[in-house]
């Protein structure tokens, strides 16, 4: 346990600002307006309230748009500095830039969402971070993948974005209305059967091939893989993503990356910001 955690704020931010002013530390810019392409049931579930964070996959992309690079270049030359006070230097410095706005749209601009960012940072899926946004904002999106690393003792553990979303600014869109109050739980549990039924009948219907454009998920998109969250690929078109400069099905890349020949569904094994790819399939095609 860190010295800092049982400070009051009052005595954190006097730490802080003693610590940045001993050793001159330079101070990230903030992004005015980030600008970031959303799928539209997301955003219906913030104008109602019932999404507070939004994630992004600690990518390239992400690093060189959030990341501010002479923050980074200060810490990279500082970190092994004689004298240097490494708890201070590990709890205060930071080379994300904070968010103060997002811009949430499609790729067609059909729509847009402004809302303001209360906080926002670059966090490894481990214990402490998890029940903290657990604490703070009510997220719960890390749950189960936190559960799943602990259970496989993961010691590689991947890298997120989360941005905590505050005030809508505005929209030109209207909310979907919630989910009736009245439903009583034996209700719900009918309709849990019902879709599960459902998606078990799918499974041996003629639901269509995996096309990624269908299912939101356009070229420049990063897909992680749950096995090793260190494998990521970028999709390239409707039906095959890019692995180390060499285009791929998704198919016989899982089946690479599993080493194995076995007939397979790649759809399990990869994640598109946080959603399974398999669920996000069940969810477009049930």
């Amino acid at each position: 346990m860190s010295k800092y955690d049982s400070m009051t704020d009052e005595q954190y931010f006097a730490a802080e600002d003693e610590f940045m002013e001993k050793y001159n530390a330079p101070q990230c810019k903030p992004i005015e307006v980030l600008d970031l392409i959303m799928r539209r049931e997301f955003a219906e579930a913030i104008l109602r309230g019932e999404k507070k964070v939004e994630i992004r996959q600690g990518s390239e992309h992400y690093m060189n748009r959030l990341t501010d690079k002479n923050v980074e270049a200060w810490m990279t030359e500082h970190r092994d500095a004689e004298g240097m006070d490494m708890e201070a230097f590990n709890e205060f410095m930071c080379a994300t830039r904070s968010v103060l706005k997002i811009h949430f749209h499609d790729y067609n601009n059909s729509w847009f969402l402004d809302v303001t960012c209360i906080d926002n940072n670059l966090i490894p899926i481990i214990k402490k971070t998890v029940k903290n946004l657990q604490k703070r904002y009510d997220c719960h999106e890390f749950d189960e993948l936190l559960e799943e690393l602990e259970r496989d003792h993961a010691e590689e553990r991947p890298i997120f974005y989360y941005f905590a979303i505050g005030e809508i600014l505005d929209t030109n869109l209207k909310t979907k209305p919630q989910k009736d109050a009245k439903v009583t739980e034996e209700t719900e549990k009918t309709q849990n059967k019902e879709e599960k039924a459902k998606s078990e009948e799918g499974k041996t219907g003629r639901r269509p091939p995996l096309n990624f454009k269908e299912l939101g998920i356009l070229p420049g998109a990063k897909l992680m893989f749950r096995n090793n969250p260190e494998v990521q690929v970028e999709v390239v078109n409707d039906r095959e993503v890019k692995y180390l400069d060499k285009v791929y099905k998704l198919t016989p890349l899982t089946q690479i990356l599993l080493n194995t020949r076995k007939p397979l569904q790649p759809s399990p094994y990869w994640i598109y910001q946080l959603h399974s790819l398999k669920d996000i399939y069940n969810e477009k095609y049930k």
